[in-house]
């Protein structure tokens, strides 16, 4: 693996690999397991766990001798006026730097659309909001291909480019982009920052005010929190399998939005009023793949297994994946 391969994977650049090789930083705990479940080498003896809030204020302490000793002591007359004068040379020296906006960078608040709506479903989904940023948390061994669709969601509809960051301790791909922008135009969306299922969020109305609008919506939910699984059962001494449509969530407003919008592209959803929506009829599964389909490639080979699984043949099914 190359060193900007495995910098990728850890989330940090290669001039950081390059200091924990050369002991010049210490390296995260959590990053020490993640390279240690890549790799299969047994974690080496630990010297000392250090707190990160205790590192940060040691790494300060440590900063401030080192920079007393070169430039002197800042708390004086003295030491003040030469930082002034560095901090002046250093914008004369520099004017591509000092003149750059130094505000939040503008995203604008786009039309409503399909993409849109559909990035909104993903978000309700797997997405999570904080203070500073919007995430999507995918399964690192399944869903690398649908993290970068998503990614191109993000770029297509706010002009933002995403990072994706891999985590081997728990198995996840996350899409993220820091703005603090972003998040509060996806609030003025209709989304809340912090925990969707103690917020009871459903889906925001602007969404359901346009069929394509909400056909994204759902494909969105569906391609994060739902799939097809195979359904079996017994009668008459015989064994029948067919493929069903579940999506899964806990916040029941969002349950009652996917079984409503369902409903209004003419499907025939059945709800346990708890956790769950299913697509129970063949038809209705076969013709949601045929109009809504999916954009996540795991779920699309997964739907053409369990067809395969359930006629007990070779055939590919594709016809019932669109």
């Amino acid at each position: 693996m190359r060193w900007d391969e495995l910098a990728e994977l850890c989330g940090v650049d290669r001039r950081t690999l390059f200091n924990w090789r050369q002991e010049q930083h210490l390296i995260p705990y959590a990053t020490l397991l993640s390279l240690t479940a890549l790799s299969h080498v047994p974690v080496p003896s630990i010297q000392q766990l250090i707190l990160e809030e205790n590192w940060h204020s040691r790494a300060g302490v440590a900063g401030a001798v080192v920079s007393q000793q070169t430039h002197g002591n800042p708390g004086t007359p003295e030491g003040r006026r030469l930082g002034g004068l560095l901090s002046g040379l250093h914008r004369r020296e520099h004017l591509e730097i000092s003149q750059r906006p130094t505000t939040a960078k503008h995203v604008d608040r786009p039309e409503p659309s399909p993409q849109l709506a559909e990035l909104i479903g993903v978000l309700l989904g797997d997405g999570h909001l904080s203070e500073y940023s919007a995430t999507v948390y995918l399964s690192r061994q399944h869903e690398r291909e649908y993290a970068e669709f998503v990614a191109g969601l993000f770029q297509e509809v706010f002009g933002l480019e995403p990072t994706t960051r891999i985590d081997f301790l728990k198995s996840t791909c996350a899409v993220q982009v820091n703005s603090v922008r972003l998040v509060a135009v996806l609030q003025e969306l209709g989304l809340r920052i912090g925990n969707k299922v103690e917020h009871q969020i459903g889906v925001p109305v602007w969404v359901l005010e346009s069929d394509e609008r909400v056909q994204a919506c759902v494909r969105g939910l569906m391609d994060t929190d739902g799939g097809p699984y195979l359904h079996s059962y017994q009668s008459g001494g015989r064994t029948y399998s067919y493929v069903k449509l579940n999506f899964s969530n806990h916040s029941r407003p969002l349950l009652e939005d996917m079984q409503a919008m369902l409903f209004r592209l003419g499907f025939s959803p059945a709800s346990d009023g708890e956790t769950k929506v299913v697509l129970n009829r063949q038809a209705d599964v076969t013709r949601y793949y045929a109009e809504i389909g999916t954009h996540n490639p795991h779920q699309a080979e997964r739907m053409r297994q369990l067809v395969r699984q359930s006629r007990g043949d070779d055939d590919t099914g594709d016809e019932a994946v669109s």
